[in-house]
């Protein structure tokens, strides 16, 4: 059950956490879209979803480690877990959505296979990635405690998956669409995201003061 857990979690966070236009990734997929060239806006976004796969990973098999031998994480995670959810939810209902110009893309060789490399490239030399999978982990061990070796392995591999699906929708949604596909859509989709991360913040934070209460 815990491994079906961490499937479905793996899948809506790789999914969800892709969807602003912000990162070098999002916008070079979206700029595949426009020209009209989708399969290899897939193979970038393919190459880009390991890297973030492994990355996840290694950050939460660090965080199941400290988990199971110090019983003050769990509440500091709540507490943390809480903090971060209630500021990245207020940052995605008030962010702006910002158009895409040839300076925020970088070209490629025009091969699947460049491509590939290229979303691979830039995925692992980006050292926000880790960071950023580390709060993660803090969020999501607030939730269900440890996931195990198993829970970690799937929930790393279906984060890959969420993030390729995100990709494959947005270049899905441009190729039925074409050029009458408008930015703005998803900058509100953006939005309710954040609400719904505010909500689960507070969730969170309410946990967490029964935990310290009960202690």
């Amino acid at each position: 059950m815990l491994a079906l857990w961490s499937a479905l979690l793996g899948l809506v966070i790789g999914f969800i956490g892709s969807i602003p236009l912000a990162g070098p990734i999002a916008l070079l997929v979206f700029r595949k879209g426009v020209e009209k060239r989708y399969a290899e806006g897939a193979a970038l976004a393919l190459g880009a979803a390991i890297p973030e796969a492994i990355y996840c990973g290694l950050a939460f098999f660090g965080f199941d480690y400290l988990f199971a031998r110090y019983t003050w994480v769990e509440p500091a995670a709540k507490i943390l877990g809480a903090v971060l959810m209630l500021v990245l939810g207020t940052i995605f209902i008030f962010s702006k959505q910002k158009p895409t110009t040839a300076a925020t893309a970088a070209s490629t060789a025009g091969t699947l296979a460049s491509s590939f490399l290229s979303g691979l490239s830039i995925s692992a030399i980006n050292p926000v990635l880790i960071i950023t999978w580390a709060a993660v982990a803090t969020v999501v061990f607030s939730i269900l405690g440890g996931l195990g070796t198993l829970g970690i392995v799937v929930f790393s591999v279906m984060v890959a998956v969420g993030i390729f699906g995100w990709f494959g929708l947005m270049l899905l949604l441009l190729k039925r669409y074409h050029g009458n596909f408008r930015p703005q859509t998803l900058a509100k989709v953006v939005k309710v995201f954040g609400g719904l991360m505010v909500l689960l913040g507070l969730w969170m934070a309410y946990g967490a003061v029964v935990l310290l209460m009960a202690n």
